[in-house]
């Protein structure tokens, strides 16, 4: 995932977010309440305001919540950061960068500073290319760490 939002971006995810109003028939209240955050935030957010990777995870949580398939809880996350312009639209998140992403924004993400973020994030990247490689090379990929016992 990129440390920068792309200026475009912004009114496509305020679009994602009508949508996803739509999709379920809730009201700007309702997301508000469940990602806690406040309408006139999601308000600005709608209308172009620019956002951080911790408020769209927010937003993107509280919207699969009602959505029990993990697929479709990956999915809609990984349309979520696209549409707010942390990913390309070649770029997805596998379901390990997904849960590292919530453990990370559980643990106060937005208080690591963001060249650390930078290079957190450039390491999972890595790894994510090691894990690729191997696999189109038919071979298991090695661990990122050795074992505690080595």
């Amino acid at each position: 995932m990129r440390g920068k939002q792309r200026e475009p971006a912004r009114s496509v995810f305020g679009r994602w977010i009508d949508a996803q109003l739509d999709r379920r028939g809730w009201t700007i209240a309702r997301l508000a309440e469940v990602a806690g955050v406040s309408s006139p935030r999601i308000t600005q957010l709608r209308q172009g305001d620019s956002t951080t990777r911790e408020m769209v995870q927010r937003l993107s949580q509280a919207l699969i919540a009602m959505d029990a398939d993990e697929d479709a809880a990956r999915r809609y996350t990984n349309e979520a950061f696209r549409a707010a312009g942390f990913l390309s639209d070649e770029e997805t998140c596998s379901p390990d960068e997904l849960r590292v992403h919530g453990i990370l924004y559980e643990a106060g993400w937005s208080e690591v500073p963001e060249p650390v973020q930078q290079v957190i994030l450039r390491m999972i990247k890595h790894e994510r290319d090691v894990a690729r490689k191997a696999k189109e090379e038919g071979r298991a990929p090695s661990p990122p760490l050795p074992p505690e016992n080595s």
